[in-house]
C-alpha cells in the first residue's frame, strides 16, 4: 500500500529530526552536526507532491 509506505517514510523522517535536535542540544558544534544530517538525508521531491 503506497500510503502506508509514505507514513513509514514520514515516521523515519520524524525520528531523524528528533536525533538531530538531540545532537544539537548535546553538542556545542551543533551546526556541523545539523549540516551533516541534512546532507545525508535529502528530501525526496516525490514525498512533497500530492
Amino acid at each position: 500500500n503506497l500510503k502506508s509506505v509514505e507514513v513509514a517514510d514520514l515516521n523515519v523522517t520524524l525520528q531523524e529530526k528528533v536525533l538531530v535536535i538531540t545532537a544539537l542540544k548535546e553538542q556545542p558544534k551543533g551546526k556541523a552536526v545539523l549540516s551533516k544530517a541534512v546532507s545525508l538525508n535529502p528530501i525526496d521531491p516525490a514525498l512533497i507532491q500530492e
